[in-house]
């Protein structure tokens, strides 16, 4: 869904002490940043992210993912359905190339992952080496 700028219930602070009083994009990226660590392992998902950049396995980064806990309150992504790996499409054939990413085309719909659009925006340093 994408932000109303409407005003907020509550105003809230980022990390960064900017005060947010209207749901914006730029209000949801200082949440989805100073929150992260309390929904997601941030280590765990930087490997996950690097892993399937690596490997081009981009469709693990949208539609074949899943999530898992241990204990109820951190989250880790998983890969499900990895068929579609090292440059193959979903019919077995080599049509990718090794600079593929997620949101530069509309590649198995990635560039919609909120998830990983705001992971790129609000965690650049786990990014950079490959942009």
């Amino acid at each position: 869904v994408e932000a109303t700028n409407n005003p907020l219930e509550e105003s809230y602070i980022g990390l960064d002490g900017v005060i947010y009083t209207t749901d914006t994009p730029q209000y949801r990226l200082a949440k989805f940043k100073k929150e992260f660590d309390e929904y997601l392992d941030k280590d765990f998902t930087a490997f996950y992210y690097v892993l399937t950049h690596v490997l081009l396995m981009i469709d693990s980064r949208a539609k074949n993912m899943m999530i898992a806990t241990w204990d109820n309150k951190i989250w880790f992504p998983i890969f499900y359905d990895m068929d579609t790996m090292l440059g193959l499409n979903n019919y077995g054939y080599n049509k990718f190339s090794y600079d593929i990413e997620d949101s530069a085309e509309n590649v198995y719909n990635g560039h919609k992952s909120v998830l990983w659009n705001n992971w790129k925006d609000a965690f650049p340093d786990y990014t950079r080496a490959f942009y």
